[in-house]
Formats: structure tokens, C-alpha cells, sequence
């Protein structure tokens, strides 16, 4: 599933919502892809270790829940995974 995001709104199950420079982006399904600030992420999987994410096409990157990872150009920061549910991270 893609999910296209015209500027910082969306609409759900996955989506993203953006203020001053940052998107808080919720994802309710792994493998889904969302465009966020010109970039596009396919959340892989997820599970209460980590984010599996691919930014650009980039190598898969793996970010431990609590944490911020540089991916180029973009910043991403692991808010809550939850492994029955959703996983929300916000991107700088």
C-alpha cells in the first residue's frame, strides 16, 4: 500500500502531521510506504526492538524503540512501537 502526503497531512490509517519542522508519522501496517518532507519510507517491519526502515531506497536501517538515527538528509526518532498495533516515529 502507498500512501501519498501533500505536504504534512494525512488521512489513516497511515499518515503523517507536520509543525515546525518536524512530521510525526503513524504507521498501522508494516510494509506500507508513506512520502514525508520529499521522501519516500517503507516501514519494513516493526516489532518492541525496533524499526525496520528503508528511506530512498536506501539499505535498510534498524532503529531501537527510543531512539534517533540520521538516515541522509532526513532525522528519525522512534516515538512507540507497539507490536499488535502501530508504530509512530517523528522525521526532522
Amino acid at each position: 500500500m502507498t500512501l501519498l502526503i501533500g505536504g504534512c497531512t494525512g488521512v489513516p490509517p497511515s499518515y503523517a502531521t507536520c509543525r515546525d519542522g518536524t512530521c510525526r508519522v503513524v504507521v498501522s501496517e508494516p510494509g506500507e510506504t508513506i512520502d514525508v518532507k520529499n521522501h519516500r519510507l517503507k516501514v519494513i517491519k516493526y516489532h518492541s526492538d525496533g524499526l525496520f526502515i528503508q528511506v530512498d531506497r536506501s539499505p535498510v536501517i534498524i532503529i531501537p524503540n527510543g531512539s534517533t538515527e540520521r538516515v541522509g538528509s532526513i532525522t528519525i526518532t522512534v516515538i512507540s512501537i507497539h507490536d499488535a498495533g502501530n508504530v509512530i516515529f517523528d522525521v526532522k
